[in-house]
């Protein structure tokens, strides 16, 4: 079987029906739906014509099928009608009253062959008794020669003919019409032609989209490709013609491609390859030899999927949904995908034309969190949560797919929505129930309730409501085009409590001409709030109320919530969105809710915290039009209504971002439905939780946000325990708590400075001496050794101090104590010259005029949890230092956040699709570095001319794949060989090796490196090199940057070696460095086996933070691979 939309149900139907027969046709026929493409919105903007049911407005595959239908099916009543002047004027007027018109703009016209005039229409009814010049003067349309178009009509018959058309005062376009004629009377010899048509629209571009989703934007833009192609194929009126749209097929990127990687194929039922969006170098080659020659499979392979296209499209069903398997390459996994099929044909060649997506399911790790709950919990069918309308949409949009492209038998395909867990996300799951038979086929949450109305299962779980109510309201939303639907609900845990609301995504379904609905719902209550700050923070013995001055976890919970029940609301009252309800006084007009919003009403506000909405664009509300939005509700100032995000900032006098570039990233944030989008405030920064839905065709965006400071002191409870963090003490100042870091004393800092001390008390003694004491003098040389000893063995247990002390705290060894963010680096620190001449490997002529340390805790526990989620999940983090610039985004939005640090909101669009990337080279990330201004941090003091900014960054690598650049990436791969996706992807451009990651918090941005390229300026760069710096009485030696990165985990070895409790070092310039604690164990391990087995290698291939090496055992050498001249030193161990 095949599941297909669109299947025409031809035929004559009730020849010679009596005129009772004939109601009860005209009766079901009105009742029950034709055969049509029907989806839901197509996404949470519901964009117009977006996955709306069928329309007559736009050319796709479905609007040629019910065309169609309808004038056979009404052809074929007026057939069984013309021999009885009652009947015929009975089916006459039905179409006129619209009666036999189906939804969304599908209606017959008859006219009289011989008169030529207009007996019956089901879209006017004042064109009856006009002629076709006549009803187009009406319209104010001037066509060439109305005659000619009348001839073609009574000459067509079970054939299409395209002319111009306008009505409702659109703009004239061309539409095409299936005819009917022969209706004759044989008795008076009367006949009359009917038609039934569409026009030459394309579906609007729903954005954005991705094909490597299955979202109701794919299942859009596929029906827009393939129905605009099947529309210019089939009215080619010549070989030139079509040879020429199969050019544009393949190559007219603005008509046939949607941005997102959607593009359309075509093949003829013989196999060979005649337009392609992507493959241009394919042309006139089979499936077969296109599988061998692109690595794609086998000859038979090919072949196949060949049979299965054609046998999909071939016969009574020239229109179906194919699911197929499909992988990129033959060393990649094979995966599922769905394709629109359409069959088209010219002289006596047939052809299958095309367009597909991924079957990909939930993305259930969304970069931008939209798919989750606060704090990252699994979003729940509890609450009204943005993450509820976004999960609620992509399952729908999922289920579809599946029903409408599924090979299996019907009863298996419902079943597979009741079992199977891809239909499910936590406790979200979907419904299905039949429009006629009222049975329900599928449920995710329980299938034991499959077979019965929804009344029955009601009545089985003790639902105090009117499931046949219910039952209704559900289908007239399915076929008026889906949506959500609010109805009344009662707590299945507690049925005694009052009843509450529940929303429910309800959608249609028609599979083998049979209708149906689906469903996902969840409950219309919002989201506990946090009316006080987190538990046990306190000032002064009180609950400290939770404040959008902070950024606190209940700010987020506190965000979220009244932005969910906002939009809940708003959806609800959208004319758009809201569907069919039972008690129409369930709908709140959409200007009260807004009013509400404004005026902080307690639905949508708690403390400081409200909503605001905007237009995207500046509509009649707002006085100016500035491409910055305009406010339709401001929770926080009402006066701030009708200004735009340009005039509110000037209003606020706040420090921020341009109000149109504010306005942009909101509507990108919210983009996929629901997102998050932080930005530079005041000094600090904000974080804003964004959503957009649509109204009347004009999209919003909803917006609550806080910003990300911290609260400050609060530590001392009623109790007056301590509630600072492990790292600080509470102290008591004034009327406040202060936590204050703990201030740790070395014990090994007295000594070293007593050891010195003696040293210069003896070197003293010793010189005033020397000529009088030979012996004296050979006793305190003896001593200074003794003291060089001990000097050389407290430091190096000074470096394993440190050391112990940063892995307890999880910072790096580099880090001070200084409580600033941005830490200095100067050029007499060892660690400066480490970055500098990493940059110097692609910028030789570079110079640092200043480097700071990112010292920021909170990102940087974010950063260790991610590394800790990869180890624990049996992956090598493989950290990488790799360079990243920030081009025109200040470079503090990044080092001063406490929360995400990079963040996929200010990705752009890349070779490798929308991700962070991060560069091998420093040259490469010097073309995207920052031009600083006047800064707006007193850490960073105003540049000079010809200074950039950019980060020496932090990467876990993880598992990386190699990949070819594709802009319509959105997140890596999987790998075949775990069934889990890669971590990075890496690929190279320009010369450099580059690493894309698609989600927060694997970067960490170490060093923030002011340079500028040229001549030496010794006002910003005083050393000319390493070496000379290191003559400085300032400078500090340290291997804590060396010893700080490492790439790998060896697994721990099984031969038996002898234990030794020395380590293994290295000569660098400031002298002995130890080897990290990785490579310890590789060299240790390359040593034994060599001394064990004399044909071991004597060369192991170690990482360090910036370099490779390899390091002979043998030899007693480490050569830098990577440097220019393999540069050498020598190794110990001791």
């Amino acid at each position: 079987m095949k599941t297909i939309l669109g299947t025409v149900r031809s035929g004559v139907l009730f020849l010679r029906l009596p005129l009772l027969g004939l109601f009860l046709f005209l009766f079901l026929f009105v009742a029950h739906a034709a055969p049509t493409e029907t989806y839901g919105s197509g996404s949470l903007q519901l964009a117009p014509g977006a996955g709306a049911s069928c329309n007559a407005l736009f050319a796709t595959p479905c609007a040629r099928t019910n065309s169609r239908w309808l004038a056979e099916t009404v052809g074929s009543l007026l057939n069984d009608a013309v021999g009885d002047p009652d009947k015929l004027q009975t089916v006459l007027k039905s179409i006129t009253d619209q009666k036999l018109n189906r939804d969304s703009g599908f209606y017959p016209f008859v006219f009289d062959r011989k008169t030529g005039k207009c007996v019956a229409h089901g879209a006017n009814n004042e064109f009856v008794g006009m002629s076709i010049m006549e009803i187009f003067d009406s319209v104010g349309l001037a066509y060439a020669d109305p005659t000619a178009l009348h001839e073609r009509f009574m000459s067509a018959h079970h054939s299409w003919v395209s002319y111009l058309w306008s009505d409702d005062g659109r703009e004239v376009n061309v539409k095409l019409a299936y005819l009917v004629n022969n209706i004759t009377d044989t008795s008076d010899g009367q006949s009359y032609f009917l038609g039934v048509g569409f026009e030459n629209e394309p579906l609007p571009v729903d954005l954005p989209c991705s094909k490597e989703f299955d979202r109701w934007c794919s299942l859009t833009n596929v029906r827009r490709l393939v129905g605009r192609a099947q529309f210019e194929l089939e009215q080619a009126g010549s070989l030139e013609d079509f040879e020429s749209a199969m050019y544009r097929i393949s190559f007219d990127e603005n008509r046939y491609k949607v941005p997102g990687g959607f593009y359309l194929f075509m093949y003829t039922f013989d196999g060979i390859l005649k337009a392609h969006g992507l493959l241009h170098d394919s042309f006139g080659k089979t499936l077969s030899e296109i599988f061998v020659e692109k690595k794609l499979g086998s000859v038979e392979e090919g072949e196949a999927l060949h049979e299965t296209f054609k046998d999909a499209v071939s016969g009574d069903h020239p229109v179906a949904w194919v699911q197929y398997p499909w992988r990129d390459s033959l060393y990649d996994y094979t995966y599922t995908k769905v394709a629109l099929l359409v069959e088209v044909k010219f002289g006596n060649e047939l052809y299958y034309v095309a367009a597909g997506f991924r079957f990909s399911g939930m993305v259930s790790d969304s970069v931008d969190q939209s798919l989750d709950a606060p704090l990252g919990e699994v979003c729940s069918d509890q609450y009204n949560l943005p993450c509820s309308f976004q999960t609620a949409h992509q399952l729908s949009s999922h289920a579809l797919a599946h029903v409408i492209s599924s090979p299996m038998p019907k009863d298996k395909v419902f079943q597979a929505i009741s079992r199977d867990p891809a239909f499910k996300h936590g406790n979200f799951y979907v419904f299905v129930y039949s429009f006629d038979s009222l049975t329900l086929m599928a449920h995710g949450g329980d299938e034991s309730y499959v077979g019965m109305t929804l009344a029955e299962v009601f009545k089985e779980v003790g639902i105090p409501l009117n499931g046949t109510e219910l039952h209704i309201q559900f289908r007239n939303a399915a076929a008026q085009g889906g949506g959500w639907v609010k109805y009344d609900w009662v707590n299945l845990a507690n049925l005694e409590q009052p009843t509450i609301k529940k929303i429910s995504y309800i959608f249609q379904i028609t599979i083998d001409g049979e209708d149906y609905y689906g469903g996902i719902g969840f409950n219309h209550l919002r989201y506990p709030l946090e009316e006080f700050s987190e538990k046990g923070l306190k000032r002064n013995g009180d609950p400290i109320p939770c404040s959008r001055k902070f950024g606190l976890v209940c700010s987020e919970i506190n965000a979220r919530a009244i932005l969910g029940q906002a939009l809940a609301e708003l959806i609800l009252s959208s004319s758009e969105a809201s569907a069919v309800e039972a008690v129409e006084t369930m709908k709140i007009p959409i200007e009260d809710v807004l009013n509400d919003i404004s005026l902080q009403d307690p639905n949508f506000s708690v403390n400081d915290f409200s909503v605001s909405v905007f237009s995207f664009d500046s509509n009649q509300a707002c006085a100016t039009s500035d491409g910055s939005g305009c406010a339709v509700a401001y929770g926080s100032n009402e006066e701030h209504v009708g200004l735009t995000w340009t005039e509110i900032i000037k209003s606020d006098d706040a420090l921020t971002i341009e109000g149109a570039l504010l306005h942009q990233n909101l509507v990108d944030a919210s983009s996929s439905g629901s997102g998050v989008f932080t930005y530079p405030y005041n000094g600090t920064n904000k974080r804003a939780w964004v959503a957009q839905f649509n109204d009347e065709g004009e999209s919003y965006y909803v917006v609550v946000d806080y910003l990300t400071a911290d609260m400050g002191p609060t530590c001392l409870t009623p109790s007056g325990t301590n509630g600072c963090p492990s790292d600080m003490e509470c102290t008591d100042q004034d009327d406040q708590s202060i936590c204050q870091p703990i201030v740790e004393k070395s014990v090994w800092i007295p000594i070293f400075i007593s050891i010195i001390a003696v040293l210069l008390v003896g070197s003293t003694v010793g010189y005033f001496r020397v000529t009088r004491k030979i012996d004296a003098m050979k006793k305190i040389d003896s001593e200074l050794d003794d003291i060089n000893q001990a000097v050389d063995k407290a430091k190096k247990r000074q470096e394993l101090l440190i050391m112990e002390r940063a892995a307890l705290q999880k910072t790096p060894l580099t880090w001070s104590d200084s409580p600033d963010i941005l830490v200095p680096v100067t050029p007499e620190d060892d660690e400066y010259w480490s970055v500098i001449e990493k940059m110097r490997i692609t910028i030789p002529n570079v110079h640092i005029s200043k480097l700071w340390r990112v010292q920021n805790k909170s990102l940087w526990s974010y950063y260790s949890f991610h590394k800790d989620r990869l180890e624990m999940n049996d992956i090598q983090p493989n950290e990488r230092r790799v360079w990243h610039g920030t081009s025109s985004l200040d470079p503090s939005i990044v080092y001063a956040d406490k929360m995400d640090g990079f963040m996929m909101q200010f990705a752009a669009q890349g070779l490798w699709g929308r991700g962070i990337y991060f560069a091998d080279k420093a040259s490469y990330s010097k073309s995207y570095s920052h031009t600083p201004v006047k800064s707006q941090t007193s850490e960073r003091p105003d540049s000079e001319t010809g200074e950039l900014e950019m980060f020496l960054t932090r990467l876990l690598v993880g598992k990386e794949v190699k990949l070819d650049q594709n802009r319509a990436l959105t997140v890596p791969p999987v790998d075949i060989r775990t069934g889990h996706k890669f971590n990075t992807v890496t690929g190279n451009t320009a010369g450099s090796q580059v690493w894309i990651v698609y989600e927060n918090g694997r970067a960490y941005p170490e060093y923030l490196v002011r340079y500028h390229v040229g001549s030496r300026v010794k006002s910003r760069s005083p050393y000319e090199s390493k070496i000379e710096a290191g003559k400085s009485k300032r400078w500090r030696s340290s291997s804590s940057f060396e010893l700080d990165v490492s790439t790998s985990n060896p697994q721990p070895s099984t031969a038996t070696h002898t234990a030794r409790k020395g380590f293994w070092e290295y000569l660098s310039e400031s002298g002995w460095v130890a080897y990290d604690a990785t490579n310890q164990t590789l060299i240790e391990k390359t040593f034994q086996d060599v001394k064990t087995t004399a044909t071991s290698p004597s060369i192991v291939a170690i990482k360090g933070p910036v370099w490779d090496y390899e390091v002979d055992v043998a030899k007693m050498l480490q050569t830098n691979v990577q440097h220019p001249s393999s540069k050498q030193r020598k190794i110990r161990y001791t």
